[in-house]
C-alpha cells in the first residue's frame, strides 16, 4: 500500500518595508547612500590615485636613444621610457658612453584629477654631445666584432644591429658625416658573418647620406620588406666600399642562403656565375709565385735569434688556392679564406719560435711580466690564469726543455717580448728595424715559400711541443712554420676582412675582439692545417698550443731625413 505524500505548506511572506531612520524616509536616505557609494567610486577613480601619486608621467626620450637617466641620483631606466615622478623640483643627470653628461633641474608639476583614467605624460627630450668620437667609434666597432663571432642568430638570441646604430648615434651628435665615421662604414666590412650582419652593414651605409634606415626596431630591420631592398643594394654598397665584384656577390649569395623567405624570390638573380669565379681566382698566380726554386738567403745573427730576410714581389697570393670553384653553395667561413693578392714589403722573420729559454731571459730584464705579477696582469686583462703554466708540467725537466717553443703566453706577452727584443738591438740595428710579430700575409707568404718542411703533428705520436730541430726546416731554413705549436700574428682577426683586400684592419685604429693565429699545432693534423688556414684568440688567453715568432720590419725612413 503507496505511502501518501505529505504536503509541506508555507507561510506566506508579507512584503518588506523599509522603515524610517531617524525620521528620514527610506527613498531618501537610500537616495543620499547611493550618491555617497557613486562619490566614493568616483573619487577612488578620479582623485585617490593623484593624492597618493602626486606628480606626473615623464616620457624620457633623447637623441641618441639608449641613454642612463638619473633622477635626483637614482638610476631609473634607458631612453625612451615612460615613469611617474613626484611633483616638485628634481635634478636629472644623463649618461651614456663617450657622450657628455647633461644635467638640469626641472620642476614637475602636479595631477589629480583623473590621473588613473586619462593618462598623459609629459615628454622631456635631451640631445647628447658626443666627447669622444674616436674612442666610441672604436668601442661600437669591438661590440660588432664580438658579436660577428657568433654566427648565428635566433629570434630568442638576435642580432642588435650594432652597426647602423653606431651611425645613426653619430650623426644625432655630430652635424656632418666626418672622415672618422667613413672609416668606420669602411671597416664595418670586416665583420659579416650572417644574413643580419650584412642587413645592417648596408643599413649603416644607407644611414650615412639618409635617415629612412636610422632608428629602426631590430623587428623592423629584420622585415621582409625592410631587409629585401637592403640585400638589394649590399652588392653595390659593398663594392663602392672597397670590395672586390665577385667577393661581394659572394657575400651576398651567402645571406641570402639564410634567409628562405628572400633566398627563393632574389636568389636566382643573384647567385654568381661559378664560370666567372674561376675566371677570376685562375688569374691569381699561386703557380708561378710558389713555383720550387733555389732560394738563397745570408741569414741574421741577432741574441741567439736567426733571421731569414723576406723579398717578396709587391703582390703575393695568399688565401684559399684550393677553394671549392664548383661547389653549389658556399658559407660564410669559407669565403673568409677567399684567394686574392696582398702589397708586402720586405722583411726579416725568425727561424724558428721563441722557446723557453729565451723568454726566460724577457722575464728575468722585465719582472711585471713574471708569474709573480699574473694577478696584476688577470686585472688588467693582459693574460688569464693559464700564463706561464707550462713551468708547472713535468716536461720542464726534461735537459732540451729550454729548447722548446714558449706556450701558456697571450698576444700582449708576446707583443711585450717584442718590445723587449727591440730594446736590445745593436745600435747599428736599432737604426735600421723595429720588431714585431708577423702579419697573417707576412706569415702565410713565408709559409708558402718554404715549403717541403717536416711538421710535428698529431699524426707525429708526440703530445706536447718539441725542441727546435733543424732538420724540419723548409727551402727558407724556416723551422715549424707548420706544426709544434700555432703562432700569433700582429693583426686582430675579423670574420669577413677579405672583403675589403687585406688580412686584419685597414684602417688600423679599430680594434677587433681577438687576434689572429696561424699554423696548427702538435695537437691538429697538418692536413687539416694548411697553410692558408686562419684562426684566432682573444688576446689575454693563454693556451698549451700556442705560441709566436717574430719579424724585423725596415724602418722606412723619410726622404727629408735621409737628407
Amino acid at each position: 500500500m503507496k505511502k501518501k505524500k505529505k504536503h509541506i505548506e508555507i507561510e506566506e511572506v508579507s512584503d518588506v518595508k523599509l522603515k524610517p531612520i531617524f525620521g528620514i524616509q527610506p527613498g531618501l536616505y537610500l537616495t543620499v547612500l547611493y550618491a555617497a557609494v557613486l562619490l566614493i567610486v568616483l573619487f577612488a577613480l578620479l582623485l585617490l590615485p593623484g593624492i597618493r601619486k602626486y606628480g606626473s608621467d615623464i616620457e624620457f626620450i633623447s637623441q641618441p636613444k639608449g641613454v642612463a637617466v638619473f633622477v635626483d641620483g637614482v638610476y631609473l631606466d634607458s631612453t625612451p621610457f615612460t615613469r611617474f615622478v613626484p611633483a616638485g623640483k628634481h635634478t636629472l643627470r644623463f649618461e651614456k658612453p663617450y657622450f657628455e653628461t647633461e644635467s638640469e633641474e626641472i620642476r614637475v608639476p602636479g595631477k589629480i584629477f583623473g590621473t588613473l583614467l586619462f593618462k598623459r605624460a609629459e615628454s622631456h627630450l635631451v640631445k647628447m654631445d658626443m666627447s669622444r668620437s674616436e674612442e666610441y667609434l672604436n668601442w661600437r666597432f669591438g661590440q660588432i666584432s664580438n658579436w660577428s663571432l657568433v654566427g648565428s642568430f635566433y629570434d630568442h638570441y638576435p642580432y642588435p644591429f650594432r652597426g647602423v646604430q653606431a651611425v645613426s648615434e653619430f650623426l644625432a651628435s655630430e652635424d656632418d658625416v666626418t672622415e672618422s665615421m667613413y672609416d668606420f662604414s669602411h671597416m664595418l666590412l670586416n665583420n659579416i658573418a650572417s644574413f643580419e650582419q650584412l642587413v645592417d652593414v648596408a643599413a649603416a651605409l644607407h644611414a650615412l647620406t639618409s635617415p629612412k634606415y636610422r632608428f629602426l626596431s631590430i623587428n623592423e630591420y629584420t622585415s621582409v620588406d625592410v631587409s629585401r631592398q637592403l640585400i638589394q643594394s649590399a652588392q653595390e654598397l659593398l663594392v663602392n666600399s672597397g670590395a672586390s665584384p665577385t667577393l661581394a656577390a659572394l657575400y651576398v649569395e651567402a645571406a641570402l642562403r639564410e634567409n628562405s623567405g628572400l633566398a627563393e624570390e632574389l636568389l636566382p638573380e643573384y647567385k654568381v656565375d661559378r664560370d666567372d669565379l674561376r675566371a677570376d681566382i685562375e688569374d691569381i698566380p699561386f703557380s708561378e709565385m710558389y713555383a720550387q726554386s733555389e732560394l738563397k738567403s745570408v741569414p741574421l745573427q741577432v741574441r741567439e735569434h736567426t733571421f731569414i730576410e723576406i723579398t717578396p714581389p709587391e703582390l703575393v697570393a695568399v688565401g684559399n688556392n684550393e677553394f671549392p670553384l664548383d661547389s653549389a653553395e658556399y658559407d660564410f667561413s669559407q669565403l673568409n679564406e677567399f684567394p686574392h693578392s696582398e702589397p708586402l714589403e720586405p722583411y726579416f722573420i725568425s727561424s724558428g719560435e721563441v722557446t723557453r729559454r729565451q723568454f726566460d731571459r724577457f722575464l728575468k730584464e722585465e719582472p711585471e711580466w713574471s708569474a709573480e705579477h699574473i694577478d696584476k696582469l688577470i686585472q688588467q686583462g693582459k693574460v688569464d690564469e693559464q700564463y706561464l703554466s707550462y713551468t708547472d708540467s713535468n716536461f720542464i725537466e726534461a735537459p732540451q726543455s729550454l729548447s722548446v717553443p714558449v706556450t701558456h703566453v697571450s698576444w700582449y706577452a708576446a707583443k711585450a717580448y717584442s718590445r723587449w727584443f727591440e730594446s736590445k738591438l745593436p745600435s747599428e740595428l736599432k737604426e735600421r728595424f723595429s720588431v714585431r710579430l708577423p702579419t697573417e700575409t707576412e706569415w702565410e707568404f713565408a709559409a708558402r715559400k718554404n715549403s717541403g718542411a717536416r711538421a710535428i703533428d698529431r699524426e707525429s705520436g708526440f703530445d706536447s711541443p718539441q725542441a727546435a730541430n733543424y732538420s724540419r726546416e723548409g727551402r727558407l731554413g724556416l723551422v715549424d712554420m707548420q706544426g709544434n705549436v700555432w703562432e700569433w700574428n700582429e693583426n686582430w682577426y675579423f670574420t669577413s676582412d677579405v672583403l675589403d683586400g687585406v688580412y686584419g684592419a685597414a684602417v688600423p685604429r679599430f680594434d677587433g675582439s681577438e687576434k689572429a693565429m696561424r699554423g696548427g699545432s702538435w695537437a691538429n693534423r697538418a692536413a687539416e692545417v694548411p697553410v692558408w688556414r686562419r684562426a684566432s684568440h682573444p688576446p689575454q688567453w693563454c693556451s698549451p698550443f700556442v705560441g709566436f715568432r717574430i719579424v724585423l720590419e725596415p724602418i722606412v725612413l723619410d726622404s727629408r731625413e735621409e737628407e
